[in-house]
């Protein structure tokens, strides 16, 4: 069966709403915009702003990136696999690998130390 979507709501072929079927990611699309209404609201932006907005979820955009780091260092050193962190991030493990993993592994280590590009 074919699942339009209006307002995050899955609805039938004939229009009808489907029970307990959601839009995927709507769920992560309401936390962002509350998240965003909520860090507007504490540093007294306004919510129009779309400047102010913008900066705000880049702010947001940051620290999400930054939580994200953390969780795959701690899921790396608690025995998780970089197959298990890329299968979770939905991407191949030598992407998972060239984004988190310490440049003083030998694969990812130029002449210099450097990681590579």
């Amino acid at each position: 069966m074919r699942e339009e979507y209006q307002n995050g709501v899955a609805k039938d072929i004939c229009g009808w709403p489907m029970a307990n079927v959601r839009e995927p990611y709507s769920d992560i699309r309401d936390l962002i915009e509350d998240s965003l209404d909520e860090l507007a609201r504490r540093r007294a932006k306004w919510p129009g702003d779309d400047l102010a907005m913008v900066q705000l979820l880049s702010d947001l955009a940051r620290e999400a990136e930054a939580a994200l780091t953390r969780r795959v260092v701690q899921a790396k050193a608690r025995s998780s696999t970089w197959q298990d962190i890329a299968k979770a991030l939905g991407t191949s493990v030598t992407e998972v690998r060239l984004q988190y993993e310490e440049p003083t592994s030998p694969s990812l280590t130029g002449s210099a130390g450097d990681r590579r590009p």
